[in-house]
């Protein structure tokens, strides 16, 4: 099982609620399965070994990506927190690009969770 988000590029109305109705039909060429494995790839080559792939969602837009949560793991901790997203390209694999500023982000905000959640050594006094 996955989860299918479409998004709607409209805007929401100023008053009252907003009919929505999404359908879409198409070919999607990578498995879920695939794509987590390329963003595993990216993530350990770019960001940290200690960052994994969550659950790739599929995005639906005239060109589908899969977006998969980057989550920061510690040891004895597991999952400690979500550092961002990496979209990966639906029908080829591809890893799309992120800004250098933002994976310096993940990085600061993986040092400052590990930071705060693991204990720190101390020295015997």
């Amino acid at each position: 099982m996955f989860q299918i988000m479409v998004e709607h590029k409209g805007e929401w109305p100023d008053r009252g609620p907003m009919q929505v109705t999404a359908q879409w039909q198409g070919e999607i060429r990578i498995a879920p399965e695939v794509a987590r494995r390329k963003a595993r790839a990216f993530l350990a080559g770019y960001v940290s070994m200690m960052v994994l792939p969550g659950e790739p969602v599929l995005i639906v837009t005239p060109s589908p990506i899969w977006r998969i949560p980057a989550q920061l793991h510690l040891p004895g901790i597991g999952q400690a927190a979500t550092l961002g997203e990496i979209d990966v390209d639906a029908m080829t694999g591809t890893v799309l690009e992120l800004d250098p500023d933002v994976i310096q982000g993940m990085q600061t905000r993986a040092h400052e969770f590990a930071a705060h959640l693991t204990p720190h050594a101390t020295t015997p006094g």
